[in-house]
């Protein structure tokens, strides 16, 4: 249950379209800020994704990250050095107010207008409720079983604990891919606890560890949900009459 603990704590009366879209706009804008720092010197990509990741990433992966010098291969390398929920922490830090010494990026404009239009229906504290779904269920750092908006260590800190509660807690990326394809679908945020049971059946179903502690391996199986995976689960839950298409007859 640790293992998919994260995941499968969602709660439809919390899920909202803006913190999905703010999710999605994040991690894009993640992946744009790789690809505009990638025609600036080493050492100025070095100093910011210092500046947005340090306490997120790894210092070997922040110092990997620097190495991306490709503008056109600068996206297609991200997933090797951040796992999407490092896309999605790192990605809110790039809305506003944003360092003057790093690039601005389009997504971030949408993140910052998911967040405002958060902001206007729940005030501030009911907006990181809202995206408190997304995130993770931080026992130990909170104090508390729920889930929670808050940054966590990176995984290879938590790893080396070899507590493997401590490191579970950390493992919501499958949340964060799944909320993406989402909303490049147009899909409704209150959908997608229909969509996460079937995901972390087959994510677990696959899964290969080499070790008690292997992160990698449950990152990278997270990142193969696809677009077609989640049509695949939306089409069983109709079939099944779970739910049923807009303007259907009842």
């Amino acid at each position: 249950m640790g293992l998919i603990a994260p995941v499968a704590r969602l709660s439809v009366a919390r899920l909202d379209d803006d913190a999905l879209r703010f999710v999605a706009a994040s991690c894009d804008a993640t992946e744009e800020l790789a690809v505009a720092l990638a025609s600036r010197p080493e050492r100025e990509r070095l100093d910011a994704w210092e500046s947005v990741g340090r306490d997120i990433v790894a210092a070997p992966r922040l110092t990997q990250l620097a190495g991306l010098g490709d503008p056109t291969r600068a996206k297609e390398d991200l997933p090797a050095l951040l796992t999407p929920s490092d896309l999605y922490r790192i990605g809110r830090r790039l809305v506003s107010p944003r360092s003057p010494a790093l690039p601005a990026v389009i997504a971030a404009k949408r993140a910052e207008a998911a967040w405002s239009a958060l902001v206007s229906r729940y005030g501030e504290a009911g907006a990181h409720d809202r995206l408190a779904e997304f995130g993770p269920r931080p026992a130990t750092f909170a104090g508390r079983f729920s889930l929670a908006d808050m940054d966590l260590p990176p995984y290879e800190t938590l790893a080396t604990y070899r507590v493997p509660l401590l490191l579970a807690d950390r493992l919501y990326d499958l949340k964060i891919v799944l909320a993406r394809r989402a909303a490049e679908a147009g899909i409704p945020a209150a959908l997608l606890p229909i969509l996460v049971a079937p995901a972390l059946d087959e994510t677990l179903a696959r899964a290969s560890l080499s070790f008690a502690y292997d992160w990698e391996a449950l990152v990278r199986d997270a990142r193969l949900l696809s677009a077609s995976d989640v049509e695949r689960y939306l089409d069983t839950a109709l079939n099944e009459g779970r739910i049923v298409r807009e303007g259907t007859a009842r």
